[in-house]
């Protein structure tokens, strides 16, 4: 499989579903992305054009990572679920808060953060940079209701800074496809209060960091295995891929975005993903779930990670 980075620049801030309507995430997982392209790939081709691409996901013949930050040249991965030692530990509990603080690593540290000489407070310290979280108040106008103030977390990145995924594909059509729905996404946007501007992004393709692409593949000196996208094994593969991994459930649910859908908003079927960052021994496929429930048509979660070997 060939594999692509896009750098994605949101000038306008963006909002990614968190817990609540005031908070908002720093990442986008892979099912939303994956979302979004469906919608862009209806919005273009009609109802062909998305089973297309759902078709081209769930054979394998197209992957894509969740969007992960970045500062300037700087490609940031979760810290791998494995047990470290920090090499300057020594009973210090201000560096063991330093790795305990830690969400994500340079992706060229991996080695450094596995064997513990990682400098864990000044990776923080750098992670700063990113961006800021804001609160910001719409309104809300129904009617001829009064008009109703509510509160949207959003999150603005530094210049230069962002969000990347990775993609991965078999064929040059199965790319162009893909690429396709990517430009178009990028004036709709991505995330939670599009209507406001939110969401909206630039996108560049550079060159594959080679600290990434080479751990990206089927490379056989690598017996740990880490995910690049929320996924879920198939039933038929889940018994064989949980021995002896380290792993964190993620819940995900959501809406129906479809305005086709039901009469009335309706949720989609929750489910437990593995979360970005899990660590596993034996690798799964994974599959693209219909998450509809009696609404009028099908609702697809994408649940197929990218693999990323972390452990020779």
């Amino acid at each position: 499989m060939n594999y692509a980075l896009y750098k994605l620049s949101f000038n306008a801030g963006v909002h990614i579903g968190c817990s609540s309507l005031e908070d908002s995430e720093t990442i986008i997982h892979a099912d939303t992305v994956f979302s979004a392209m469906c919608h862009q790939a209806l919005k273009i081709g009609g109802e062909k054009h998305i089973k297309d691409f759902v078709n081209i996901a769930a054979e394998g013949r197209f992957l894509i990572s969740d969007a992960f930050p970045y500062i300037g040249d700087t490609f940031y991965i979760p810290k791998p679920m494995i047990a470290v030692q920090a090499a300057s530990d020594e009973g210090n509990s201000v560096v063991k808060k330093q790795f305990k603080k830690m969400k994500f690593i340079p992706v060229d540290k991996v080695d450094e953060y596995i064997n513990g000489s990682i400098d864990a407070e000044h990776v923080n310290e750098e992670f700063k940079l990113l961006g800021k979280k804001e609160l910001r108040t719409h309104a809300s106008i129904k009617g001829e209701e009064e008009t109703k103030p509510y509160h949207v977390g959003v999150y603005n990145f530094d210049k230069g800074n962002g969000l990347y995924i990775i993609i991965g594909w078999n064929s040059d059509s199965d790319k162009i496809f893909a690429d396709e729905l990517l430009k178009s996404l990028q004036y709709d946007g991505i995330g939670g209060e599009r209507t406001s501007g939110l969401g909206r992004f630039e996108m560049e393709v550079p060159k594959m960091p080679q600290a990434l692409e080479e751990r990206l593949g089927e490379d056989s000196r690598y017996s740990y295995y880490m995910n690049l996208s929320a996924g879920l094994p198939s039933f038929d593969e889940l018994e064989r891929v949980v021995k002896g991994a380290s792993y964190t459930l993620l819940r995900r649910g959501g809406f129906v975005a479809s305005e086709n859908y039901a009469q009335e908003h309706r949720r989609k079927k929750d489910m437990y993903v593995f979360q970005p960052g899990s660590v596993f021994s034996e690798k799964f496929d994974g599959q693209v779930f219909d998450v509809s429930s009696g609404g009028s048509h099908s609702v697809y979660r994408y649940a197929k990670p990218i693999w990323m070997g972390v452990k020779a």
